[in-house]
């Protein structure tokens, strides 16, 4: 995600007008149903993902004192995403996308 935010130098990423253009852009077969398919691994994936919390910490000094730093950062702070595994190759009326805050990753 990080690497299409530097390259498109846009906070927001679009992930394409339909399930199966995003899963054929990934590799993964939007035909196959099913509990296992790749549509629902990756529409799983993509949930845990984007609710993950990453925390950063660092030890402090500053003077004669030391302390601890941490900060809890989501991975995505809202996603929309549309899944239709019956209409896969239909487009959305509204996108999906991801954005990225501004500090959630390095300059």
């Amino acid at each position: 995600m990080t690497t299409e935010a530097l390259r498109t130098k846009c906070r927001i990423l679009e992930l394409g007008p339909s399930l199966s253009g995003f899963m054929a852009a990934l590799g993964l077969d939007p035909n196959r149903g099913g509990k296992r398919s790749d549509a629902a691994r990756l529409k799983e994936q993509m949930m845990r993902l984007f609710r993950a919390r990453i925390t950063f910490e660092a030890t402090i000094k500053q003077d004669c004192r030391t302390g601890d730093a941490r900060r809890d950062m989501l991975v995505a702070e809202e996603t929309v995403l549309w899944w239709d595994h019956n209409e896969a190759d239909q487009p959305p009326k509204w996108g999906s996308w991801i954005e990225i805050l501004p500090g959630s990753h390095p300059a």
